[in-house]
């Protein structure tokens, strides 16, 4: 199972966040040295054309990157049900993404989600923008932005386990074999009558050699829900074989003549279990 979250990146604070990491450093170098005026212009993303042309191709690709982070994550080690599929969209300066995660991820972590994927796109912008300029700078920003991602991943992981949710049977009861024509019926019986489970050892059900018989059965549980079918069924002796026909049905096959126990028993509770005869003739 699995729901979906969207997260929203916006990008003129994208924008703004990258241009004023850039400026308190410009704004430091021109004090300490009137020299470095021409040198701090080119540190500081400003509102220049290039600069903005620059910036905005650099948010533009970290947003994308952040998009294969998530599919790489979720696919991998994340808290992730069954599909991880992500769809972004573009409109009115955000880039909202959308993600399917686990239904046992808490929701309380979508807007750290959102935030740090916010910040992570900045921190990545800045890196890319002092690359060239400052090596030193750019690898605290890069720093920074693997913080994100490592506390990106840890949202994912808040969520304890939860117990599975299967719902095993507590209870079989057999409808075929049941008495038909071909099976002995205590004398006196009505039309239709069904061998009572406590006796359905004193009156086999009868096939010949080379003859299939499915075994149909109904399978309940205490909370209500249908249960997962775990039953397994097995022969006591050898001249019938119990198999799995190609709709995946129970079904005892006649080998040779003889008489048999046929058991049907939950692979989960052994306490949870049916029997009958069969015979089988010439």
């Amino acid at each position: 199972m699995s729901k979906t979250i969207k997260i929203q990146i916006i990008h003129s604070l994208a924008l703004n966040s990258a241009k004023n990491e850039t400026y308190q450093k410009g704004v430091v170098d021109k004090a300490v040295n009137q020299k470095l005026i021409t040198a701090a212009f080119h540190e500081q993303a400003g509102n220049e054309q290039y600069h903005e042309t620059m910036l905005g191709r650099s948010m533009f690709s970290q947003i994308e990157l952040l998009k294969t982070f998530f599919v790489d994550y979720l696919t991998g080690d994340g808290n992730i049900a069954e599909d991880a599929t992500i769809s972004g969209t573009e409109e009115n300066g955000v880039t909202e993404i959308v993600l399917n995660v686990s239904d046992r991820f808490n929701d309380g972590y979508v807007k750290s989600i959102a935030r740090l994927s916010q910040k992570f796109v900045e921190d990545r912008m800045v890196y890319l923008w002092w690359l060239s300029v400052s090596k030193e700078f750019a690898a605290i920003y890069a720093n920074a932005a693997e913080e994100d991602k490592t506390a990106l991943m840890a949202c994912f992981n808040k969520t304890a386990p939860a117990a599975p949710a299967y719902n095993f049977p507590d209870t079989i009861t057999l409808q075929f074999p049941i008495i038909d024509q071909r099976a002995t019926v205590p004398a006196g019986s009505p039309a239709g009558y069904v061998v009572p489970a406590d006796t359905l050892m004193s009156y086999p059900y009868i096939i010949a050699v080379g003859e299939d018989t499915e075994i149909s059965y109904v399978l309940s549980n205490a909370s209500g829900k249908k249960p997962i079918d775990d039953i397994i069924v097995r022969a006591d002796d050898g001249c019938c074989m119990p198999c799995l026909d190609n709709l995946g049905q129970w079904q005892v096959r006649g080998i040779k003549p003889g008489i048999s126990i046929i058991t049907l028993q939950s692979r989960h509770d052994d306490t949870v279990f049916a029997r009958f005869a069969l015979r089988v003739t010439e």
